[in-house]
């Protein structure tokens, strides 16, 4: 699953696409709002300017990073676990998950490349979503 940030008057090549949990990072270190469930939101035209600042903070502020830094996971899961009666443990593997993590390096970049989205899309006179 990802996540599509983008501005409807903004040329194409300003989208930027995130995986599901890079933008949930994204989008709470940059103070953005979630308006539903599935991660979807909307910063109106108003509101870019404070968005801006937020990320102007955000990329000043390695202390405002580090939480959402994740270490990388590569390893395979446990899905069952079972006793016989000759108390006998079996574990039964389950799927492969490989994570690459989140470093700071990695949400910098996102940061500011969400900064020209949002620059963009203040200067067309547009708000910005994602879906």
């Amino acid at each position: 699953m990802s996540v599509t940030f983008h501005s409807e008057k903004v040329e194409a090549h300003h989208y930027m696409n995130l995986a599901n949990s890079n933008a949930s990072a994204l989008i709470a270190v940059a103070g953005l709002n979630k308006y539903d469930d599935c991660g979807c939101g909307k910063v109106s035209l108003e509101a870019l300017p404070a968005i801006l600042h937020n990320i102007e903070e955000a990329l000043s502020n390695s202390n405002q990073v580090k939480p959402y830094v994740r270490a990388p996971v590569d390893e395979q899961s446990v899905t069952i676990v079972t006793r016989s009666n000759s108390n006998v443990v079996r574990v039964k593997r389950g799927p492969y998950v490989y994570d690459p993590g989140i470093d700071e390096a990695y949400l910098y970049r996102k940061l500011a490349r969400l900064y020209i989205l949002a620059t963009a899309a203040l200067d067309a006179g547009s708000d910005l979503e994602w879906f």
